[in-house]
């Protein structure tokens, strides 16, 4: 029996399409916007009714993402148009289980098992010898025996990194070496894992910052993509960015050869749609792609892109799972667009989140996704975000100073 709590909206007599949007986290706000300015009906699937996308549905299920089944009955009944899992690798698997079944517009599910999976990435990147590292599967019926493995492979010094390996946003990822390890960190990063397995793998030794961005690819080749820098705290305490810089800080050289990486690895998968990616230049001056994801990137970057660029990112998006061509623009590197993540240094309740812009900075937009009195946590995950700002700035050495500085800037006051 289909448990659901169903709110109805608003309801238009002349809707031109209906989408069902899989999440409706804060995070995954702009295309449910898009798509409301558009005249869409909208359809919110999502477990966690506070959560802010509801609010702007004609209809939301409160279903969780992960109930394919469910899902699937919902969207049938719903008689949708188009199936969207935006900024979330869990969304993504079902929207490809959707879009199979309804024969619509969608990531195609071998491709998608691949990119979202830690583990089947790094041996389909081997199998086709496109990337090698060392890296390994541990169950957690291994947990107990975890050290003694790694003792056999890794020296006291040397670095490694371990990580869920089905799950997103760096939640459960570590580095560690062998003489630090923690049995107490590899629990948690099980516990962030739907399959409860992890990965370990050695720890690439990266020049800073690290390469992020997202795309684009259509026919087998790569339509629109864009470059930034991925800025962290610190990246062996905690690899999770708490924002990224666009236009990023390489030359054209290295993007041209990440460009011509990644859309070896796209093609060789057959895979089409949107795209995220992080990318380390190693120490020796090689390109490591450390992740894609088959979807749209979290931390609001597509819409970044569009504001640096001049055109509607999400909005194209949106088109092409309805079954529309999409547009792009060209890259403008005239622009200095950033996105912040409003995180904590330390846990407690919330009271409130104020901004002073500094010289040259220009705040776009402030979202703020919890509410005064609620927890927030020191920030070494990243579903510790509290919000985010869009920013624009004067120029891109500017926005580069402010960033190595931007919590100066950014106050949250505790109760």
């Amino acid at each position: 029996m289909l448990h659901v709590e169903i709110l109805e909206r608003n309801i238009k007599l002349n809707f031109s399409k209906t989408i069902a949007f899989l999440g409706a986290a804060g995070t995954q706000l702009s295309p449910v916007l898009y798509a409301k300015q558009k005249g869409y009906r909208i359809i919110t699937i999502d477990n966690k009714p506070d959560n802010s996308g509801h609010a702007h549905s004609d209809k939301s299920y409160n279903v969780s993402i992960t109930a394919h089944s469910e899902v699937l009955t919902i969207c049938k009944a719903e008689k949708v148009d188009a199936v969207i899992g935006y900024a979330s690798d869990i969304a993504s698997e079902t929207q490809a289980f959707v879009a199979y079944e309804l024969g619509l517009t969608g990531p195609l599910i071998e491709a998608n098992k691949v990119l979202i999976n830690k583990w089947e990435f790094r041996s389909f990147l081997k199998a086709k010898g496109l990337q090698s590292i060392f890296f390994q599967k541990f169950e957690y019926t291994q947990l107990e025996g975890l050290q003694l493995i790694l003792e056999s492979q890794f020296n006291k010094e040397e670095k490694f990194i371990i990580k869920p390996t089905d799950s997103a946003g760096s939640k459960g990822a570590y580095v560690f070496k062998l003489k630090d390890f923690a049995l107490e960190k590899a629990k948690q990063s099980f516990s962030f894992s739907q399959s409860k397995t992890i990965i370990v793998e050695s720890f690439i030794d990266k020049k800073s910052p690290q390469i992020c961005g997202d795309g684009f690819i259509l026919d087998g080749e790569i339509q629109f993509i864009d470059f930034g820098d991925g800025h962290f705290h610190d990246f062996e305490k905690s690899p999770v960015p708490f924002g990224e810089t666009f236009p990023g800080s390489y030359k054209k050289e290295i993007y041209d050869q990440c460009r011509n990486k990644l859309q070896a690895i796209l093609s060789t998968l057959t895979y089409e749609g949107p795209f995220n990616f992080d990318i380390f230049l190693t120490k020796n001056g090689d390109i490591f792609i450390n992740e894609i994801g088959p979807r749209s990137g979290g931390n609001y970057i597509p819409d970044v892109l569009g504001i640096k660029n001049g055109f509607d990112f999400v909005g194209q998006i949106v088109e092409f799972y309805l079954g529309n061509s999409p547009v792009f623009a060209s890259i403008n590197n005239q622009n200095n667009i950033a996105s912040y993540m409003i995180h904590s240094a330390s846990d407690g309740l919330l009271n409130k989140v104020d901004v002073v812009e500094p010289e040259g900075m220009h705040v776009l937009s402030k979202k703020v996704f919890i509410k005064e009195n609620d927890s927030i946590f020191k920030f070494i995950s990243g579903n510790h975000t509290i919000g985010n700002l869009l920013l624009q700035f004067d120029s891109k050495s500017t926005m580069l100073n402010c960033f190595k500085s931007l919590n100066e800037h950014v106050t949250i006051t505790y109760k």
